[in-house]
Order: structure tokens, then sequence, then C-alpha cells
């Protein structure tokens, strides 16, 4: 019955966003080791591309080198390796894992909620975004950092920002040295949606 209910949440959000709806389309670039403090010019070494509505995040990431942009407008149908999926209908997360062409799968957890410390004051822009500042502390040692924009009011980015008021244009870890930034804002009629009939295991987490 688990399951059923299951297949049944899925295939409801598999039509309800295998749609050409108003979508968000963020470009990020991003690196590790990067010297926050010190702000180093840094050596991008991926990018990341981020697609978002009302009824479904997805995002996916590639190197810098040797990579051709893709000319589809239909995103998330295939499974990539560390793609990403969310669904908000039951607040579920998805990882793609292919190993290869015949065995790829999702896993599937929820997506923890942090209590984020929010300034609410407008700082920059990036575009005509208004851009405000948060941190969370998630142990010592271990703090992000995020740049975040309300004129995008969905808690995506580069991945899911449960918590947040607003999209992330901007984000650093002290734990990891990541820095990832925006470096292009889109919206249009893109479509996205979850792979066809994936096979699915649930996180140990």
């Amino acid at each position: 019955m688990k399951k059923l209910f299951q297949s049944l949440i899925f295939i409801l959000v598999f039509f309800h966003s295998a749609k050409a709806q108003e979508t968000f389309a963020i470009t990020y670039e991003g690196t590790n080791g990067y010297n926050f403090v010190n702000k180093t010019n840094p050596s991008w070494k991926y990018v990341i591309k981020a697609f978002f509505n009302d009824s479904l995040y997805y995002s996916y990431i590639y190197e810098t080198q040797g990579y051709k942009a893709r000319k589809s407008y239909k995103y998330g149908k295939k499974i990539t390796q560390h793609a990403q999926w969310y669904n908000p209908l039951s607040s579920e997360m998805f990882y793609g894992v292919a190993l290869s062409n015949k065995n790829a799968y999702l896993v599937r957890y929820k997506q923890q909620i942090f209590n984020w410390i929010i300034d609410t004051v407008t700082t920059h822009f990036f575009d005509s975004y208004r851009c405000k500042k948060a941190y969370v502390i998630i142990e010592p040692g271990d703090t992000s950092f995020v740049v975040y924009t309300t004129d995008i009011p969905y808690a995506y980015g580069n991945t899911v920002y449960l918590g947040l008021p607003g999209a992330v244009l901007e984000y650093y870890n002290t734990k990891t040295d990541s820095y990832i930034r925006a470096i292009k804002v889109e919206k249009g009629k893109f479509f996205i949606s979850m792979p066809d009939n994936p096979k699915i295991q649930n996180s140990a987490d």
C-alpha cells in the first residue's frame, strides 16, 4: 500500500511537471578550495544548471572542459551522475546515480531544513535582482554563507535550500571551501520533468 501511494504521488508530479511552465533557469560556476578571506581568483572547475518552477526542481553538473551545451529544452528525463530532482509535493529529494547507461537509478531521501540566520537588507544587485545575505551554522567549523534574492521566491539554487525565502545566487561553505556563484538567470517556458519509470532506492540516512 505504501509503495502504491508513493507511485501515485510520483505519477502525479510527473504529469503536473511534464508541461512547459514558466520556469527559472540559473547557470552557476563553482570551485573547491577557494580562499574566501583573501578573495583569490578562483579556478572554475564545474558548471551547474538549475531549473525550477512551482512543480519541480532539477539541476545537473558538468566539468567546464570538453562540454557542449544542450540544445534541447527538455530537461530531467535522463538520469545523469550527480543530477538532482526535488518534488515539493512530497518533500522528496532525488539524486542521480549513473554508473553506466544501463545502470542508472535515483536515490530518494528527505531534504533537511536548516535554521538560517537571515538578513533582509538589500546589499547589492545581480542584474535587476535584489540581493540579501544569510548563513547557517551546521556544526563547528561548518558554516554556509549565501546570497539570495526574494525576487525569485523559491528556496532553490545550485541545490535545494529549504528554509530560505528566495533563490540562492551565491554560496560558500567553510568546511569544504566550496564557492558557487550565479552567472546567468533566465525565465521562460522550459520543459522539466522526472525521468521515465526510474529505478528508485531509498537512502539509508
